[in-house]
């Protein structure tokens, strides 16, 4: 039984490992993307496409959030075949109706009361809506994918999204389609990676099977969805706030660095729980997939954030020009914030995998209403500073009702002893980081790795992670003969340092 828990627990890890490497390499093509666009369009056109990428991705969060998550949830569990068709036939029916509300209101608006020149948006926005339709199918066979375990595919179909969108919008850019062209690139690879989903998923015939999914399955979305919904308010709506309350356009550019900065922890968590979620949902009693997931978020992730509380202009010129550093203070303090996001992520995935979404709703949605009155009190005096102590105390606040609720809720393992180790660990590493020379970007690497060696040194010797941790952890690097031996001289290193 141990045995078979161990390896389940290494198929986690694999996962994990696929799709953060999926995330990097969709992250690095995104923004080559973006940067590319910057180049290619003139300043009007590059505003014009910053409206339609907000357009999009606020409609598109609708249809992608709420139904597509609960699929996924529950495909992972142990359920028959003509349940799991059930209730994909169920939730897809229900994604494109509501893709298909969600377009049409947003038509009403448009042709009404949205001020949006109508002989500069009119085709742009029709590509948009087409966009969403296809997505609300979209999504749901993407997450069908990561469902039923095939993570690969679930990777892959995302960085191939990805891909086709750069090529194919930046190709359309350089021969002079504008705007219109990077549109074409996303409605091309949103349908390009529904082809090619509905060719793996082609024995998902759900059309044959007769019946829909119970109520309460359904029912399950909509507390997912106001989750998640606060999750994407909390990171977007501080920077809509310095647009509505300053006139001081250069420093929102600023705090853009410190938040596309601050925000890698919560990407690598949810690239985790997109991993860990199935094993959740469908693990008994014995499998403590949900304290893994905090543990590897507390160890691992976390730190990322202490390293830009503790050096954020070396971390912000390590990424961006000198022009930046106005937003060293606002990235020291967003740092916490998002670090505690990415926690907050993870709880509510378990408390959605575990079938208590009531719960991350209310904590998600609160501390968005929260950060809403903190932004409107502090960003006149403080400006970007202020703009991220709200988003920080919010989520503060939101960290703290989803903790005690997880301990009132599953009683987990807590150890103080680990605990005081972990902030000694933490205390260790920031030692480094301060003590060793980070002036340039060559400095400010060696600086990461050899404080993130320290770190890594002083787990293994307070016993924060044995050996068991490193097979799961390295579990997620291919096999290989060579790779093999270094994993077996590491599993023996862990077990002589692990002497506290």
């Amino acid at each position: 039984m141990e045995e078979e828990s161990m390896n389940s627990r290494m198929s986690a890890s694999r996962g994990s490992m696929i799709l953060i490497m999926a995330w990097f390499f969709g992250t690095v093509i995104n923004y080559v993307f973006n940067v590319g666009l910057g180049w290619l369009l003139i300043p009007e056109e590059y505003g014009i496409y910053g409206v339609c990428s907000s357009i999009l991705i606020i409609l598109s969060f609708i249809i992608s959030h709420g139904f597509p998550w609960n699929l996924a949830k529950f495909l992972s569990e142990r359920v028959s075949e003509k349940e799991k068709l059930q209730i994909f036939k169920t939730s897809l029916t229900a994604n494109l109706l509501m893709g298909l509300g969600v377009v049409s209101l947003f038509y009403l608006l448009y042709q009404s009361i949205l001020p949006l020149e109508k002989e500069t948006f009119n085709v742009l926005i029709q590509i948009i809506l087409l966009i969403v339709l296809l997505n609300s199918i979209q999504k749901i066979y993407h997450r069908t994918l990561q469902g039923i375990f095939r993570l690969k595919e679930y990777a892959s179909i995302t960085l191939c999204g990805t891909t086709i969108k750069l090529f194919i919008g930046v190709g359309l850019v350089w021969f002079g389609w504008g705007v219109l062209g990077v549109l074409v690139g996303f409605l091309s690879a949103s349908l390009l990676t529904l082809i090619i989903m509905l060719y793996w998923l082609r024995d998902h015939k759900f059309w044959e099977v007769d019946g829909w999914s119970p109520l309460r399955k359904i029912s399950f979305a909509l507390p997912v969805m106001f989750s998640f919904l606060g999750i994407m308010l909390i990171q977007n709506i501080d920077i809509l706030f310095l647009n509505f309350l300053t006139d001081m356009k250069e420093i929102i550019g600023f705090y853009q660095s410190a938040r596309i900065i601050s925000r890698v922890p919560f990407y690598i968590a949810g690239s985790l729980m997109v991993a860990i979620f199935p094993f959740i949902s469908r693990a008994n009693g014995e499998e403590r997939y949900s304290d893994i997931a905090i543990k590897y978020t507390l160890m691992f992730i976390l730190p990322i954030s202490i390293v830009f509380v503790i050096i954020p202009d070396s971390s912000i010129q390590l990424i961006y020009p000198s022009k930046y550093l106005p937003a060293t203070e606002a990235l020291s303090i967003i740092a916490l914030g998002m670090g505690s996001l990415a926690l907050i992520q993870v709880l509510a995935n378990i408390f959605q995998a575990k079938k208590k979404p009531m719960i991350p709703a209310y904590a998600c949605v609160g501390m968005a209403l929260c950060q809403l009155i903190l932004l409107y009190v502090l960003i006149p005096s403080y400006t970007i500073n202020g703009a991220a102590l709200a988003t920080t105390i919010s989520c503060f606040l939101g960290l703290g009702f989803l903790t005690v609720f997880y301990v009132q809720e599953f009683n987990p393992k807590f150890s103080l002893n680990k605990l005081i180790k972990l902030v000694f660990s933490f205390a260790i590493m920031s030692l480094f980081l301060v003590l060793l020379p980070h002036n340039g970007r060559i400095q400010t690497l060696a600086d990461l790795f050899f404080s993130g060696i320290i770190y890594l040194l002083s787990l293994s010797l307070l016993s924060l992670i044995t050996k068991e941790d490193f097979k799961i952890i390295l579990s997620g690097l291919p096999e290989n003969n060579k790779l093999d031996d270094v994993k077996e001289v590491l599993y023996k290193l862990v077990e002589k340092l692990n002497i506290v």
